[in-house]
């Protein structure tokens, strides 16, 4: 079973590598993996770079802003950000999922959360999918390829690549 483990974990670095290669407008991003609930608009969700979402995207090449370590405690994987600080949550690019397409664009007409400057400049992607948004939020081996192929290329697009 090593061997197979060996080969699987080549094939998904291989699969990163491909759509690095395929993207390379994402590399060196900074992005911020966040979660809104529409019934609370009092604050915005952060995932950490402990959080697995978080992780798969820097695998692609986008970066965590050096503030989002210091908002998630050491050890957590989210935290909250109330919508006062909305300002505060900068990044090139805001990634989120969304109940509804639309709902997140309707979110920067918000007089506290359209201070997000990725979300008020237009430059963020909410997936709706959620068989889609389950695969990039507990990536594995077999889900790599899917987040490759149908997420990473939103992604790119919401950066204009």
């Amino acid at each position: 079973r090593p061997a197979l483990a060996d080969e699987l974990l080549e094939e998904s670095e291989q699969v990163i590598a491909d759509a690095r290669e395929e993207h390379p407008e994402v590399d060196g991003t900074s992005f911020v993996f966040t979660y809104f609930t529409p019934t609370d608009l009092s604050k915005v969700g952060i995932y950490g770079d402990q959080d697995p979402r978080v992780e798969i995207m820097e695998e692609f090449g986008l970066v965590t802003p050096d503030w989002v370590t210091e908002v998630v405690p050491d050890g957590q994987f989210y935290a909250d950000v109330s919508a006062e600080r909305a300002g505060t949550v900068e990044s090139d690019l805001l990634l989120t999922y969304e109940e509804t397409e639309g709902d997140t664009a309707k979110l920067a007409e918000n007089r506290l959360l359209g201070r997000i400057p990725a979300l008020a400049s237009g430059q963020f992607f909410a997936e709706p999918d959620k068989e889609l948004g389950i695969a990039v939020t507990n990536p594995t081996p077999l889900s790599i390829s899917v987040i490759a192929d149908d997420f990473l290329p939103k992604v790119a697009a919401a950066l204009g690549g």
